[in-house]
């Protein structure tokens, strides 16, 4: 390790050299180097690496970083949580085949890799929580939904949905018809209210606005047996509303244009019209 706390394989698996990565593990190098705070395993799965790359890392310190629990900046907790977090679901997969890998251990927050993930706000990171829902015995998806919807990932809720148990379809099925919609609903009314609407003609959804209609929508057709569902969300009506004002805009425009098309075409007839007459007087002077 140098001065800035990084080994060579270090900087082998921040630049993307997998192949030196792997002849340096073959060589010997440490896979925790002893004076550095993040293990390069952990490096890798927040940057993306292949799942070949973290099974060799894992592999040369099976004994050491699988399960250690880090705090420094930009990481917390074990490196499937650093996986998780990163929607790097190659790495997610190759940790949870690891050896004695602890899939309940917690971060600084108290989260499970799981409830982790599915904290992480828009876009989520669906492919890893898909991953971690595999895990035998199967996780409880309730604590996960509520952080999910939370966080405003409708990608990670519908992979939660999909993944829920029968043994605990009726208590989720009870959390969406009581806090989990009424919750999303709220938030999606909060988000409708903080878009700009000082252009009647333009209703400019943000992209949490766009997640967030999503996800009712989804929450809305199975809460009170999709009842829900046939109530229209605020920017629903918005839409009609700004379509109806296009339209008369449009026809107001169109009303304006043929308006000025007969003024013009009335001018262009007193503009002959008076032609003529001088033609003619002139004629009548030239007898």
């Amino acid at each position: 390790a140098d001065g800035s706390k990084s080994s060579s394989l270090h900087l082998a698996v921040q630049s993307g050299h997998e192949e030196v990565a792997a002849a340096l593990l073959a060589s010997g190098a440490s896979a925790s180097p002893p004076a550095c705070d993040v293990p390069p395993v952990f490096l890798a799965c927040k940057i993306g690496a292949s799942g070949s790359l973290v099974r060799s890392l894992v592999e040369a310190d099976a004994d050491g970083s699988v399960n250690q629990s880090i705090a420094v900046p930009g990481y917390d907790g074990t490196a499937l949580h650093v996986a998780g977090l990163a929607d790097n679901a190659e790495a997610v997969d190759v940790l949870l085949s690891a050896a004695g890998v602890d899939v309940a251990a917690a971060d600084s927050k108290g989260m499970t890799p799981l409830c982790a993930v599915c904290a992480a706000p828009r876009p989520g990171c669906a492919a890893a929580a898909k991953v971690l829902l595999t895990t035998r015995p199967a996780p409880s998806v309730l604590e996960p939904l509520r952080l999910a919807v939370a966080a405003n990932s409708p990608g990670t809720v519908e992979a939660l949905l999909a993944a829920q148990g029968e043994d605990e379809a009726e208590a989720v099925g009870k959390a969406i018809d009581g806090e989990i919609y009424a919750s999303a609903k709220a938030a999606n009314v909060a988000l409708f209210e903080a878009t700009d609407f000082t252009d009647p003609l333009i209703f400019d959804k943000s992209d949490d606005l766009v997640a967030s209609n999503s996800m009712v929508k989804m929450l809305a057709a199975l809460a009170n047996g999709g009842v829900e569902a046939e109530t229209p969300l605020p920017s629903d009506a918005k839409d009609a509303e700004v379509a109806t004002a296009r339209r008369a805009s449009m026809m107001a425009t169109a009303a304006i244009s043929i308006q000025c098309m007969a003024r013009k075409r009335k001018a262009r007839l007193i503009v002959s019209a008076k032609r003529r007459t001088q033609s003619r007087g002139g004629k009548r002077k030239k007898h």
